[in-house]
């Protein structure tokens, strides 16, 4: 995912999808809210940017584990970020996650659940 956001070439990589970039963002988010001794960044901004990027596409219409991670990465932020509406948000999130995670594990190993 990294390469061709950062290194652009002439050759055709693969398409850098919208969740992949809202878990950037979050990653960064989680970084600058986390980070001990300078401040530097909006973590918030950050954060925007990944929920923002997350709603593009449907998170139902086609799942991935990237879409899962963003939504972890989510729920930690919420956790952390101190407030308790966040984290109130955060717990709604968990449930969310995890049905979204059943529903990779059934669609990426389908033949495993026939019989």
């Amino acid at each position: 995912m990294i390469t061709p956001l950062y290194q652009p070439s002439t050759e055709r990589h693969k398409e850098v999808s919208n969740h992949e970039i809202a878990l950037l963002f979050i990653v960064m988010a989680l970084a600058c809210l986390l980070e001990a001794e300078n401040h530097q960044f909006n973590h918030s901004q950050f954060a925007l940017l990944a929920q923002a990027a997350l709603t593009i596409d449907s998170i139902f219409g086609e799942t991935t584990l990237t879409t899962v991670q963003t939504i972890c990465g989510i729920i930690h932020y919420f956790y952390f970020s101190g407030t308790t509406r966040l984290r109130t948000e955060a717990y709604g999130l968990i449930g969310l996650a995890t049905t979204l995670s059943q529903g990779v594990r059934m669609t990426n190993h389908s033949t495993y659940f026939r019989h």
